[in-house]
């Protein structure tokens, strides 16, 4: 959420959801995914998952769908 919202602060038109472990996601920073269309600086930009790899990219995806 906090990384949103610099990016957003930022001037970012798309938020960039990385999802590579290597960037430092973790499965349990998903919780945070519902909590983005409650907040209205946020809301109002379309978000992206991002990965190196497809199926991390698959997974992150069914994770944001199941947390928003």
């Amino acid at each position: 959420m906090e990384v949103a919202a610099q990016q957003v602060e930022n001037g970012a038109k798309i938020i960039d959801v990385n999802t590579d472990e290597a960037f430092g996601f973790q499965r349990s920073h998903a919780q945070n995914f519902h909590l983005m269309p409650s907040e209205p600086d946020i809301a109002q930009v379309p978000a992206t998952i991002d990965s190196s790899k497809f199926d991390v990219i698959e997974a992150g995806l069914n994770v944001f769908r199941e947390s928003v």
